[in-house]
């Protein structure tokens, strides 16, 4: 009997304790001064609104490009050499895109990481009309902070970095001319 009234007697005071430490803690932070000064932190997500994740990719050419290098709007297009409907979407890019250029950059980043510069360079020359696109090495940590996993999939992001449009599937052209001019214009 002595022993177990000695553990309820010990359970009472480590949870009257943890009780206590919990009202001091809420007590002091409510306490604090809440200054309007502060910065909220920079958060990342995939949503329309929400503020592009970071990227780095190797372009075919040994170039680096990261959020930083564009000044404009950029669309970060994923893509596979082997996907025939990422070929769909480039045939009709072709199509309109030297239209744009001068204000809306595309960044190709090639899913399958087994491809390698070569072969996606030699793809991409089947493009002539995109020859102001970049084309780029897949880098996994891209890919994973895009959640890539479907082929024609779009990121469209601002001037200021945040994502306007999310999506995947083939264009039509007139789909393609109704992104890029929205693009433009931000």
């Amino acid at each position: 009997m002595k022993l177990s009234n000695s553990i309820f007697i010990l359970c009472i005071i480590l949870i009257m304790s943890g009780c206590a430490y919990s009202v001091q803690e809420t007590t002091e932070t409510a306490a604090q001064p809440i200054s309007t000064n502060t910065q909220m932190p920079l958060t990342f997500g995939l949503q329309k609104g929400d503020l592009a994740h970071p990227f780095s990719v190797m372009t075919t050419d040994g170039m680096i490009l990261d959020n930083g290098s564009f000044s404009g709007p950029v669309l970060l297009y994923f893509f596979t050499t082997w996907c025939p409907y990422c070929k769909e979407d480039f045939d009709t890019l072709s199509l309109i895109y030297p239209e744009y250029e001068e204000e809306v950059s595309i960044l190709a980043i090639d899913m399958d990481l087994k491809e390698d510069a070569g072969l996606i360079s030699s793809y991409a020359t089947r493009f002539p009309a995109l020859d102001s696109v970049w084309f780029a090495l897949g880098n996994p940590k891209t890919l994973s902070a895009y959640q890539i996993k479907y082929t024609t999939t779009k990121y469209a992001i601002d001037r200021s970095g945040k994502v306007l449009y999310a999506g995947s599937g083939a264009f039509t052209e007139e789909q393609w001319r109704t992104l890029l001019d929205a693009m433009k214009d931000y």
